[in-house]
């Protein structure tokens, strides 16, 4: 990459062996790998979120946590660099040498604590939002 690093894993999202899940790489260059099951070509709404406080990686498919755990230390790099999506590297070396055949449908990158009634809720609104929102009939201008 861009920064001269060795390899470009830092944290992401995988798909593998029929589980979904977010990566996240030490400063030892191994990784945390919090993940739950899935089926190839079936459309998931996932989230990952770190808690800077507790080092814990927080992996949520569906709007519903479906793994914790502790990370050990602060993420690797804690500043943005390059932010690559669809594409990554597998074993050594800084170049791109593996692409995904896979559609995403929207990406957010927040630097804020995303709870997880935020993730809920934003899950719920996006899969069925007639089930999660109401309209009764106009009201009148006074």
């Amino acid at each position: 990459d861009s920064w001269g690093n060795q390899d470009a894993v830092t944290y992401g999202m995988q798909f593998y062996n029929n589980e979904m899940g977010t990566k996240a790489e030490k400063d030892s260059n191994s990784q945390t790998f919090a993940k739950y099951n899935a089926t190839l070509g079936t459309w998931y709404y996932t989230a990952m979120t770190f808690d800077g406080s507790t080092n814990q990686i927080r992996y949520y498919q569906d709007g519903i946590l479906r793994d914790s755990l502790s990370h050990g230390q602060s993420l690797r790099y804690a500043t943005p660099w390059e932010f690559i999506m669809g594409a990554g590297h597998i074993h050594e070396g800084s170049g791109l040498n593996y692409w995904v055949d896979c559609s995403i449908d929207e990406v957010w990158i927040a630097d804020t604590d995303l709870t997880a009634g935020w993730i809920s809720t934003v899950f719920e609104n996006q899969n069925n939002p007639t089930n999660f929102l109401s309209f009764g009939p106009e009201e009148p201008h006074p």
